[in-house]
């Protein structure tokens, strides 16, 4: 991306500031010929500042299939005591899409970053985290939604840098035909980072014998006053909840729907602002619908 960059954003907020509508920066594809695109971003988010940044991309109607590459990358400062949401959403099914999120977030300060894929060619999302200032809280979640023989890795990397931080990392996925889903999440403890809660979870939804979910958790403690765990399951739609529903005259295909809205809403409804929540669940219902019929 360093190499070969030659656009991006430059947003500052000041501080203090709160922005009242969430800020969108918008990659959009829309020619027939296959291209590579880098992207760099650089954020800078004041003290006691709030905000809410979507990053999207997306396709027009009539793009052509051979879509390339789009190769992004976020620089995110934020100061102390600020609040920020940041969410991620790739919805071009096409394209190859390689995502680096890099952040560094100060004291008592809030940070929500949120991937949501649906389907791409190819997708790698990476947050690296940096604790800067104490008694800060990450909550990182995503979705990911992939069919065919698609391709979505979601890779994390948590340092724990000072003392007395709390980090959160929730993933879901629902997987059908040959698709493949991929979670690695490491948590760095660092010797100093004394009374650090760490917690993470990745999960998935099998739709087909032949999809693959591959889950790698990782936590690195030096610190000996913490509180840390990770689990990750993988299951398919439990027959019996199908069941239950249909004994009170819902469809099959509507009951397993329901059932993969409900899952993948956990993860979705960690999206603070609701007009943003609710257009990424519908997107992501849209999805399953076609996929339970």
């Amino acid at each position: 991306n360093t190499a070969f960059a030659t656009d991006g954003a430059v947003v500052e907020i000041a501080n203090e500031t709160v922005v009242p509508q969430p800020l969108l920066i918008v990659h959009v594809r829309g020619g027939d010929i296959a291209r590579y695109s880098s992207v760099r971003n650089v954020v800078s988010v004041g003290d006691r500042a709030k905000v809410t940044l979507v990053e999207a991309a997306i396709s027009l109607d009539g793009a052509g299939e051979d879509a390339g590459q789009l190769n992004t990358a976020t620089r995110i400062r934020v100061g102390d005591s600020a609040h920020v949401t940041h969410v991620g959403v790739n919805t071009d099914a096409e394209a190859i899409h390689l995502g680096n999120w890099d952040a560094t977030v100060g004291e008592e300060t809030v940070y929500r970053p949120f991937f949501f894929s649906a389907s791409p060619k190819l997708a790698r999302n990476n947050l690296f985290v940096t604790f800067d200032g104490e008694g800060t809280a990450l909550d990182a979640s995503g979705c990911f939604l992939a069919r065919g023989t698609a391709h979505v890795d979601n890779t994390l990397f948590i340092d724990h840098a000072v003392p007395r931080c709390e980090s959160r990392e929730l993933f879901k996925g629902v997987l059908d035909d040959r698709a493949r889903g991929i979670f690695q999440g490491k948590v760095v403890v660092r010797q100093i980072a004394q009374k650090t809660d760490g917690k993470q979870m990745a999960q998935a939804l099998m739709l087909s014998p032949t999809c693959e979910f591959d889950s790698k958790p990782e936590l690195e403690i030096y610190a000996d006053d913490v509180v840390c765990g990770h689990g990750s399951p993988c299951a398919e739609i439990d027959p019996d909840l199908v069941f239950y529903l249909r004994a009170r005259g819902i469809p099959e295909a509507t009951a397993r729907a329901l059932l993969m809205e409900s899952f993948v809403g956990e993860a979705v409804e960690q999206i603070e602002d609701e007009a943003v929540q609710d257009a990424v669940m519908t997107i992501a219902a849209d999805w399953l619908a076609k996929r339970a019929a």
